[in-house]
Parts: C-alpha cells; structure tokens; sequence
C-alpha cells in the first residue's frame, strides 16, 4: 500500500514539474506581448535621439504602446515598437522620434497613413527622427542673435549721429539716443 501511495506521489510531482515546463517553453519561446494581446512592429531610424525602453509610442496623442527594445542595425537602429491590439496601424504609416517633454523624455509617434491595409506582426515601417523642443529653442536663440546684431549695427556711432536723431520723431526716443550717444544740442 505504502509502495503505491510514493509511486502516486512520483507520478503527481513529474504531471506538476511537466506543466511547469510547457508554460516556461511556451513563455520563452513566444513574445511575452502575444499573451497580452499586443503585436510587435519594429521601424528603422538613423539615429535613435536618446529613445530608451518603456518610452511611449502615440498615434495622433494617444498613448498606442511603448517601446519594447532597439539593436543597431546597418540601417542606422531598428527599434521594436509593442502595440496594444485594439489599435490598427495603416500599412503605409511611418514613426517620427520626437522630444516629448522639456525633461529629455522621448516619443515614438505613429504617423498614419490612409491606406485600408493594416500592420501584423513582425511588420516593420520607416521612421526619422525629428527635431524636438530643444532644437526649436536653439534655432530661436540662433535667430534672436541675428536680429541683436542688426539692432547693434543700426545703432552704433558709425549709423547714428546728430542728424539721424533729429530725424527721429518720438521725443522719448530723441532723448534715449542723445543721451546714449551724448549729443549736445
């Protein structure tokens, strides 16, 4: 009795130790998103621009997804994109890598295309990155340096002298520019 009492308890811990295994074979060997209801699209881009896993993926400002991981490439980076399985992507679509907040935090958005087609797994589809807020300061920056200077150069001695201020009509302004320039009159 005892003999088949251990022999029921060898076959019970080998059905446990089976079902345990064919779950982690079947988690390792799939996508974890499969089970989440999620499909993978992977894009190209030259340069990555400080994307880092778990950052979101948007289409038209709403959260779709998140980046699941990237690997260099001889494209440049292929970045895998997850997507929620409700959200269908036209084939002909393309992902534009933005700044997403002054913090530094980076966006994947999904720019739809009109095709009726729509994305499957493993899909891939073009990306670039696109100047983010930063760059925008910069080119403001750049751009307010050039108009100083022009306001420099218009003001300087060799452009105002007495007669470009008795030209000037607003008697604050007349004032403002003999004074800076001490102008006896």
């Amino acid at each position: 009795m005892e003999r088949k009492r251990d022999h029921e308890l060898w076959v019970g811990v080998f059905v446990v130790v089976g079902i345990i295994a064919t779950f982690a074979t079947l988690f390792v060997m799939t996508d974890a998103a499969t089970f989440r209801g999620r499909y993978i699209i992977t894009t190209f881009v030259p340069s990555a621009g400080g994307i880092r896993r778990g950052d979101p993926v948007q289409m038209r400002g709403v959260n779709i997804g998140r980046v699941q991981r990237f690997r260099m490439a001889p494209e440049g980076v292929a970045i895998r994109l997850e997507i929620e399985g409700e959200y269908e992507v036209p084939v002909d679509s393309h992902v534009e890598l933005k700044s997403g907040s002054l913090l530094g935090g980076m966006i994947a958005e999904v720019v739809p295309g009109t095709s009726q087609k729509l994305l499957r797994r493993v899909d891939s589809i073009p990306g670039k990155s696109v100047g983010g807020v930063f760059d925008s300061a910069s080119n403001l920056a750049s751009q307010s340096e050039k108009v100083l200077e022009r306001m420099q150069a218009a003001l300087s001695d060799r452009t105002v002298d007495i007669e470009t201020a008795d030209k000037l009509t607003d008697p604050q302004i007349v004032a403002r520019v003999k004074e800076h320039f001490l102008i006896d009159r």
